[in-house]
């Protein structure tokens, strides 16, 4: 009973760090991309803000590679989520097309900036699915990282399927390496893996 209550405890505290995790005042969005087939194609998406804060909390969303006259301010609070709508098709700050990947782009993506703590998330509507996005915020910084994904063989037979990687670089100049990636990946624009890759982006 005694370690039945200490690993209580532990799982309590690692959820408590992770749903903290997702608490920032800065939230770094990198775009995102999907299978370009009728089944996977983005359509309605929006950008869901709240804080726990019972104060009136004014963030900025700014749209990277846009003039701050773009960005949007509003107001949140614990009890006044807020809910911006983002577009409809791949043409949005927040999608890139599949033809477009496996390149630096300066244009998609989002930084949201507020006077307190606030958690940012991201939905959209493909059709026969949906597919949300949620930022970690300042937690999400960092020099390496790790990532899986699921295999698809019929992926260049039917477009609806792709399995992607977004980076988004906090500071000018820097240099990306991908690396481990099995040899028998095919990487977008149509290129075979040589297991690694490399790019540098600001």
């Amino acid at each position: 009973m005694f370690f039945l209550r200490k690993y209580l405890v532990l799982l309590l505290v690692l959820m408590g760090s992770l749903v903290h995790g997702q608490l920032s005042k800065k939230h770094y969005v990198p775009p995102l991309s999907a299978g370009e087939g009728s089944g996977a194609y983005p359509r309605d998406q929006y950008m869901y803000v709240s804080t726990p804060s019972t104060n009136m909390v004014t963030f900025t969303l700014q749209p990277l590679g846009q003039p701050s006259s773009s960005a949007v301010v509003s107001v949140v609070s614990n009890m006044s989520p807020v809910i911006i709508s983002l577009g409809t098709s791949f043409t949005t700050q927040l999608f890139v097309p599949v033809s477009d990947t496996g390149t630096v782009t300066t244009q998609e993506g989002y930084i949201v900036e507020a006077e307190e703590e606030i958690y940012v998330s991201f939905r959209y509507n493909a059709g026969a699915q949906s597919g949300a996005f949620v930022s970690k915020g300042l937690a999400a910084l960092g020099k390496e990282f790790r990532a899986g994904g699921f295999t698809n063989p019929v992926a260049a037979a039917d477009n609806n399927y792709i399995t992607f990687i977004s980076i988004l670089a906090t500071e000018d100049n820097t240099e990306v390496t991908i690396d481990d990636l099995d040899t028998n990946i095919r990487l977008e624009p149509s290129t075979t893996s040589l297991g690694t890759t490399s790019f540098t982006i600001n």
